[in-house]
């Protein structure tokens, strides 16, 4: 990939940094019954999903497209038969999976119970699943260095490797058990492929473009956003090998490579997705992304909508770049566009690709979905700072500049670790188990219900969504403990110290007052990306 044995060593050691961040505090908040990351999948789904691959019926309903369960559930699999004898190892599996296929028709104290006595094998496969993410981060990295290098320098290639291994929001989604990071790794992939199919005119890669395409696919639909505005540029620059700075002899549309690659991504896509075992889940899937899966989460309505979706995400992109880095991007694009030409658009165009065909569409915005539109700023951005330090006379200036951008996301992603190490949930567990009696009448206020904060030891608990009435005839409860998340959305002010918590509770005559408080204790701007760890507030009643 790299042309010097110095730059070898160098991508190396990005490597070796990538893999510092992705697994510094890989077990936050664990042993857990859930990955307290919002945005991860609960590590049974993934055991289910191997369970299914192999005949047997499917427990619980996915979300996502099945490889990326199958991947993770492998790892889960292989872990437990490590950890245990095979027979113990069997016999957890089995134990997981009926409490989730039971866990409908449970009273809510049994299903507590049942989730509480889980808790330190799930908590360990939910570590499992995040190392899974944190490797396909490093990979992610690697293949941003080789993507990069296949139409600029070595140092471009560096350069555009360590801002992603220092970048936050791709730390932080390769610490969740969650399918962004493998599908934009994949998806990567597919584009490097890409490139070098341009470049060198030979099926092999089309191939490799077809099978990454499809595996990207089969871990989240949302990659398509890359590739449908991608796709006609690729086809057009197919047969123009000068587009890519490889001169070359004109040659003949590949029409024979594309046959090859089009049935073998196609028959890659409907094995990894699971289609020849499980056709009905897989028109459920579709059923459900064309449906319910987007239009309850829309925020954004009509054309000033549209522009106010616009402002959301560059706010995201703002938040991870800092202000040097967009401008380095801007000029990098100069640069390709100088040195490549129509070439360029490989950079380009699937950040406008998915842009305009994912987000613009579904009408809302997360941090995560902004990542495959940073990746390509990266790129220009390694480029920029490439062709500066090694043309200009203010060189140093600019590796000064370089160093402190480096410097600036090191210090975001390490103060976004101890951040997440710094959850809530511990430390309000213990404060519950210390300070609310046995005896006493507890009502647990949410948003989550998987992040539910349970005051384990009480008489009586009674589970309410946060903001739903509690009807009167339970009577009045001695504590009141709420846990409200954090969303990309807006930041709810849950603990301030006031008396009346709810307005329902004027119903009782009866006043609480704050008796504690946790939650994350430093700003970041993670906390404006995604939904993050929430606060819980522990209300005792006063007795009048």
């Amino acid at each position: 990939m790299l042309t010097s044995r110095r730059h070898r060593w160098i991508a190396a050691l990005i490597l070796l940094l990538s893999g510092v961040f992705n697994f510094t505090a890989i077990d936050y908040g664990q042993p857990a019954h859930y990955d307290q990351a919002v945005d991860g999948l609960h590590p049974v789904f993934a055991l289910d999903a191997v369970r299914h691959a192999f005949g047997e019926r499917s427990q619980v309903g996915l979300k996502y497209p099945r490889l990326h369960y199958l991947v993770t559930g492998l790892a889960e699999r292989a872990w437990l038969f490590v950890r245990y004898d095979a027979d113990e190892s069997a016999a957890r599996v089995d134990r997981m999976l009926i409490l989730f296929d039971r866990a409908g028709t449970m009273p809510p104290d049994v299903l507590r119970r049942q989730f509480a006595e889980q808790a330190d094998a799930i908590g360990e496969l939910n570590v499992v699943g995040r190392c899974v993410a944190a490797a396909y981060g490093i990979l992610l990295v690697w293949t941003m260095m080789r993507f990069t290098r296949r139409f600029a320098s070595d140092l471009a290639a560096l350069f555009a490797g360590a801002l992603t291994a220092t970048s936050y929001p791709v730390v932080y989604y390769a610490h969740t058990l969650n399918v962004d990071v493998p599908y934009m790794t994949l998806g990567l992939l597919a584009l490097d492929q890409a490139v070098a199919a341009i470049q060198t005119g030979r099926t092999r890669p089309l191939v490799w473009m077809g099978v990454f395409a499809a595996l990207a696919g089969a871990t989240k639909d949302q990659v398509y956003g890359w590739f449908v505005l991608t796709i006609p540029v690729i086809l057009w620059l197919l047969a123009r090998p000068g587009a890519l700075g490889h001169d070359g002899p004109k040659r003949a549309f590949p029409w024979r490579g594309i046959a090859v690659a089009l049935p073998i991504a196609a028959v890659t896509y409907l094995l990894a997705f699971g289609v020849p075992w499980d056709m009905r889940a897989f028109h459920e899937h579709f059923d459900h992304i064309f449906g319910d899966g987007v239009d309850p989460f829309r925020e954004f309505h009509g054309a000033i909508g549209h522009v106010q979706l616009q402002l959301q995400a560059g706010q995201h992109l703002r938040d991870a770049m800092g202000l040097v880095l967009p401008w380095a991007s801007v000029f990098g694009f100069v640069v390709l566009f100088r040195k490549l030409g129509r070439g360029a658009l490989l950079v380009l165009v699937p950040a406008i690709s998915y842009d305009a065909t994912f987000i613009a569409p579904i009408g809302y915005c997360y941090l995560r979905f902004t990542i495959p539109i940073l990746l390509m700023l990266l790129v220009a951005a390694g480029v920029g700072f490439a062709t500066i330090i090694e043309h200009a006379r203010l060189r140093w200036f600019a590796a000064a500049i370089l160093a402190f951008v480096l410097q600036d996301a090191g210090r975001k992603t390490y103060g976004m670790l101890e951040l997440m190490q710094d959850e809530p949930w511990t430390p309000a567990t213990r404060w519950i188990e210390a300070n609310i009696e046995p005896t006493a009448f507890a009502v647990t206020s949410f948003d989550l219900p998987l992040h539910n904060i349970d005051p384990p030891r009480c008489a009586r608990v009674v589970q309410r969504r946060y903001g739903d009435p509690l009807p009167v005839d339970l009577g009045v409860p001695d504590w009141i403990v709420m846990s409200v998340f954090e969303t990309p959305r807006t930041v709810l002010e849950v603990t301030p110290p006031r008396e009346e918590p709810h307005a329902e509770v004027n119903a009782f005559g009866t006043h609480y007052a704050l008796a504690a408080k946790f939650g994350p204790t430093r700003e970041h701007p993670i906390r404006r990306g995604a939904a993050f760890q929430p606060h819980i507030a522990i209300y005792r009643r006063v007795k009048s």
